[in-house]
């Protein structure tokens, strides 16, 4: 039962429509934002919201909110962010959250700017962050979560009905038939 659960949560994710969202905050801001409801290890859910805000002077670094749901262990601070994957590789994401103010236990924000375009969807990859229990979160990132942060990150101003094309494209998994390009329009 275990298997077909596990199997069945892999296939609802590469199904799921992106969750890409753009929001204008004030005259001339926009606010560009992925929010997906990741499961660490030890069954515990986290949302986390990675954004990108564009004003008169450009874009604002990539940032990733992560807020612990439930009984999520309270967040370390200020600790780096672990970004790892299979093959080895590791980055540390600076830990931002003092720019919060004063905020809840269990809510970190950390800067990815430099870590985002070079991640690859295919790769299996975790976030580690460390608790004030003592002990290690990770978090596993599914591709279709980190070719939408590639897409926020690379995204420009977007104006109404534009399309926001997910580049690089979905990969095409052996044996699948999605399409190797998907869109969203923005209302």
């Amino acid at each position: 039962m275990r298997i077909l659960l596990s199997v069945l949560f892999w296939v609802w994710t590469f199904l799921s429509p992106a969750t890409l969202i753009q929001q204008p905050e004030a005259p001339g801001q926009i606010l560009i934002q992925s929010r997906h409801t990741l499961t660490d290890t030890a069954g515990h859910h986290w949302q986390a919201v990675l954004f990108r805000r564009w004003g008169s002077r450009g874009p604002e670094p990539l940032r990733l909110r992560l807020v612990g749901l439930g009984g999520t262990p309270e967040i370390l601070h200020p600790r780096h962010l672990l970004i790892s994957t299979v093959r080895g590789e590791t980055w540390l994401a600076p830990d931002i959250s003092e720019q919060l103010g004063e905020h809840p236990p269990r809510v970190g924000q950390y800067l990815l700017e430099e870590v985002v375009a070079v991640l690859d969807p295919v790769v299996p990859t975790q976030l580690s962050l460390s608790s004030i229990q003592g002990e290690q979160v990770v978090l596993r990132l599914f591709p279709g979560v980190i070719q939408e942060w590639q897409a926020v990150g690379s995204s420009s101003r977007l104006g109404t009905n534009q399309p926001l094309f997910l580049n690089p494209p979905l990969p095409l998994w052996e044996g699948d038939r999605f399409p190797s390009q998907q869109f969203l329009h923005f209302p």
